[in-house]
């Protein structure tokens, strides 16, 4: 959902009309937008514990495949659990500055007194959530695909000691999955980390100290906040162009999927033009 991007909006054009109409579901599209990236993190995870399967050739595959709709409720559920919270740790204000009266700026987003507690403002909101969503993923996705290099460079390693009369073609093609899986996992994991670097930053920031940071360095504070969403929304963007780039069999099915689309395209264009003429 385009929160950021409505808000931003609200903001830019003074748009008063954009603004009261926008306020009632702020709140609850960043709630659902939360909840989905944690919960698409999540699935990326089990596609990736999946591929590991099948590099292994284990026999859990066939269960875990079958149990694939399970796993993506709980990565749902996970998502939920970490950050549905949202629903009730943020509310809409009325400004008390009459200057802001009809104005973009008539409502502010703030915490509720929820926040405040120890156990859900410390324990759940900061420490469990930041490990749940940020550093736990990370860290899974990190050590599946070390996994994933090291069980294809030790296969690597004995196809070339078993069998000396193998074909060259297949050490190519050896050698070439154990880059292409090493490329994937570092593009993948750096980017992933570059992205929620600054969330944890200015987390950590809000719980030691949040007077300052709101006064001394609100613009900062702001700049970063803004920061952190695009880093996120750049990285789910990015992982595509990762996988062509690293993948050739990826990529060379998107490129026939667009070349399909063009001479569907131009297909339908043709048969258009045909009724065009017998008609007339």
């Amino acid at each position: 959902m385009p929160v950021i991007l409505v808000d931003s909006l609200k903001d830019w054009t003074k748009w008063i009309e954009l603004a009261r109409a926008w306020w009632p579901f702020f709140v609850y599209g960043l709630a659902i937008t939360h909840v989905c990236m944690t919960s698409a993190c999540y699935i990326l995870i089990a596609v990736a514990y999946e591929r590991y399967l099948i590099t292994v050739r284990s026999y859990m595959l066939k269960q875990f495949q079958k149990r694939r709709s399970w796993w993506c409720f709980a990565c749902l559920a996970i998502g939920v659990i970490t950050k549905g919270g949202m629903l009730i740790e943020l509310d809409v204000f009325p400004n008390e500055d009459p200057s802001c009266k009809n104005t973009v700026m008539e409502y502010y987003v703030d915490v509720t007194e929820v926040t405040k507690s120890v156990w859900y403002g410390s324990i759940y909101k900061f420490w469990f959530r930041n490990i749940a969503t940020v550093f736990l993923p990370f860290f899974l996705l990190l050590l599946i695909n070390l996994w994933i290099v090291m069980e294809l460079r030790s296969q690597m390693h004995n196809a070339f000691g078993n069998s000396s009369r193998r074909r060259f073609s297949l050490r190519m093609q050896s050698r070439t999955n154990v880059r292409q899986a090493t490329a994937t996992m570092l593009f993948i994991c750096v980017i992933y980390l570059v992205s929620n670097v600054v969330n944890v930053f200015i987390t950590a920031w809000e719980f030691i100290d949040i007077d300052t940071l709101q006064t001394r360095f609100i613009d900062e504070y702001m700049l970063s906040a803004d920061l952190s969403s695009v880093l996120v929304v750049t990285a789910c963007a990015l992982r595509l162009p990762i996988y062509m780039l690293c993948n050739p069999e990826l990529r060379k099915a998107v490129k026939r999927s667009f070349t399909h689309k063009a001479e569907h395209h131009q297909k339908v264009q043709q048969t258009f033009s045909l009724i065009a003429k017998i008609l007339v």
